[in-house]
C-alpha cells in the first residue's frame, strides 16, 4: 500500500503564513517603538531625549515595568505560538487551504491581529483604554480562530480520507491530535476565561482601584491565557512525538497487517 505524501501546496501554504508571521515579528516593535520615542520628544524635545532614556532606565517603575514586561510576553508568545502550530500543523496535513495559497482573508485576518497588538502597545500607558482594547483584541482572536476553524475543515477531511485510503492509521491518529489542539472545547473554555479577565479588568478601570491592581490584573491575563495554550501545545507536541515513535518501531507490521 503506497503511503499517502504531503503535497507541495501545504509547505507552501506554512512557508507564506510563517513569513507573514516574521513580518509582524519584526515590524510591529519598530512601528511602536518609533511611536513611543515620537511622544518622548514631543513631551521633552529632541535634545532630552538621552537624558529622558537615561532616567526610565536607571528609575524604573516596578509596576510600569511588569505592565511591559506583560506585554512583550504577550507579543512574542503569540509570535511563536504561530510559528509553532504552523509547523505542526503542516506535519500532519495532506491538503493545504485555498489550493496552498494565501488569500486576501487570510492576509487580512492576520494584518486585523497586528493591528490588534500595535492599539495595546500604543494605549499601554492609560489602563482604562489598554482594558477596553484587551477586550476588543480578546474578541478579534476568537473571530480570526473560527475562521481558521473553517479554513481547515476541509483539508483535515481530505487528510483523513487520503490517511485511511493509504491504512495510516498512526499518521491519522496524529491528525486527530492536532485537530483536538485546533478545534478542541478547550479552546471555548480558554476564550470565556480570558473574557472574563477582560471584563475584571475593565470593572477595575471604571472604579478605579488603584494602578498596582491594574498592572497585576494585566499580567495575570497574559500568563493565565498563553500557560493554557502552551500546556495545551506541549500536550500536543507529546502526543505526535509518542506516535511518530510508534510509526518508526511499528509502521512496517502495522502496513503489512493493513495490507
Amino acid at each position: 500500500m503506497a503511503r499517502a505524501k504531503h503535497p507541495g501546496g501545504v509547505k507552501t501554504f506554512a512557508h507564506g503564513t510563517n513569513r507573514l508571521v516574521r513580518l509582524v515579528e519584526f515590524s510591529l516593535p519598530v512601528i511602536v517603538g518609533g511611536l513611543e520615542l515620537r511622544d518622548l520628544i514631543h513631551q521633552q524635545g529632541i535634545t532630552r531625549l538621552p537624558d529622558t532614556l537615561l532616567h526610565a532606565f536607571a528609575n524604573p517603575d516596578i509596576s510600569t515595568v511588569l505592565w511591559k514586561v506583560a506585554l512583550v510576553i504577550y507579543f512574542f508568545s503569540w509570535v511563536f505560538g504561530a510559528e509553532s502550530d504552523t509547523d505542526m500543523q503542516s506535519e500532519v496535513y495532506l491538503a493545504a487551504p485555498h489550493e496552498g495559497r494565501l488569500t486576501k482573508q487570510d492576509i487580512g485576518v492576520m494584518v486585523g491581529i497586528a493591528v490588534g497588538f500595535a492599539v495595546l502597545c500604543v494605549v499601554s500607558d492609560n489602563y482604562r483604554w489598554f482594558a477596553l482594547a484587551l477586550a476588543g483584541f480578546w474578541t478579534i482572536n476568537v473571530f480570526a480562530w473560527r475562521y481558521m476553524v473553517g479554513a481547515l475543515k476541509t483539508p483535515i477531511h481530505q487528510s483523513y480520507v487520503k490517511y485511511g485510503r493509504a491504512k495510516q492509521y498512526v499518521a491519522m491518529e496524529k491528525l486527530r491530535a492536532v485537530e483536538r489542539y485546533v478545534t478542541g472545547r478547550w479552546q471555548w473554555w480558554r476564550f470565556g476565561a480570558g473574557f472574563i479577565l477582560a471584563a475584571a479588568m475593565n470593572v477595575l478601570s471604571y472604579f478605579d482601584l488603584g494602578r498596582g491592581y491594574a498592572e497585576a490584573s494585566i499580567f495575570f491575563f497574559v500568563v493565565f491565557v498563553e500557560s493554557w495554550i502552551w500546556i495545551m501545545r506541549a500536550k500536543t507536541g507529546l502526543a505526535l512525538r509518542v506516535l511518530a515513535d510508534l510509526t518508526d518501531r511499528y509502521g512496517e507490521k502495522l502496513a503489512q497487517s493493513g495490507a
